[in-house]
This record gives C-alpha cells, sequence and structure tokens, in this order.
C-alpha cells in the first residue's frame, strides 16, 4: 500500500469555497473560463467531504482569511 505523509488538508467555509472555484475556472489555475455557480458546485460535490478529509489529515490549515494571513500560519 502507498502511504503519503504527512497529509495537510487546506479549508475555508463552503461559500468562499464556492466563490474561489468560480473565480478560478475549469482548469483550476485561471486560464479557464469562470464555472457557473451549478458547475462549481457539482465539482465540490464530486470531492470527498471535507469532513472527512479533515478527519483523515495530519494537518489543518484555516484559509478562510487574505493570502496575508494564510502566509502567517
Amino acid at each position: 500500500m502507498y502511504r503519503c505523509w504527512p497529509i495537510i488538508t487546506v479549508h475555508c467555509d463552503a461559500t468562499q469555497q464556492l466563490a474561489r472555484l468560480q473565480q478560478r475556472g475549469g482548469a483550476g489555475d485561471g486560464t479557464a473560463a469562470p464555472l457557473s455557480a451549478e458547475a462549481a458546485a457539482a465539482q465540490i460535490e464530486s470531492q470527498m467531504p471535507l469532513a472527512i478529509k479533515c478527519e483523515r489529515s495530519d494537518h489543518i490549515i484555516d484559509n478562510s482569511g487574505s493570502r496575508d494571513s494564510l502566509a502567517e500560519t
């Protein structure tokens, strides 16, 4: 079995996650057109639930604030 260590989850609240994904677009790097709210929500729904990701993580980083506040973490 392949194991990775440590497992790090970076999270924010659901509203921020949806807005950031819409802005970033489907390519994930900002090069694609913005996603609709429905497409972004469907992409998030297709992933493992955040609660499970956090349970399985060694470290959890809160990315609810600004880039500056994240850098201070």
